[in-house]
């Protein structure tokens, strides 16, 4: 299935797993970069790009 294509199947039983496991990727990817900004101490400061 192509579930990321379609939007009507995005709540479809077969595609919600694999919406959140993208969405947990990206949750895990947006936490590391603010431990990572925090971490360098505002040495490196980049605009948050708002991708909700």
């Amino acid at each position: 299935k192509k579930c990321l294509l379609e939007l009507s199947t995005i709540y479809d039983k077969e595609c919600l797993p694999m919406l959140l496991l993208i969405y947990r990727r990206f949750a895990w990817i947006n936490i590391w970069r603010r431990y990572f900004s925090m971490t360098s101490k505002g040495t490196i400061q980049e605009s948050s790009g708002g991708t909700g």
